[in-house]
């Protein structure tokens, strides 16, 4: 059956952050990837300041809303056969 209509999607890379335009480099992220971002980063912050209890705490944050994104997407998963 011939298609009534055809939807393209296009996805732009966003440029590679180079040392002339590393002040102004951002990468995009959607918002529900902030949490997770924002657990490894303070993980890593409090690991290098030695804090020890806090980097834990935060690493562990990291890998439960990792674990529970994984999670989620293996359900949505489509099954192939």
């Amino acid at each position: 059956f011939p298609a009534k209509s055809l939807r393209v999607r296009f996805l732009i890379r966003p440029p590679l952050c180079t040392e002339e335009n590393e002040a102004s480099y951002a990468i995009p992220l959607y918002a529900e990837f902030m949490p997770l971002l924002r657990a490894r980063l303070l993980g890593e912050g409090y690991k290098e300041a030695g804090e020890d209890a806090l980097a834990a705490k935060w690493l562990a944050e990291y890998n439960h809303i990792l674990d529970t994104f994984a999670a989620y997407l293996a359900a949505r998963k489509v099954k192939e056969g």
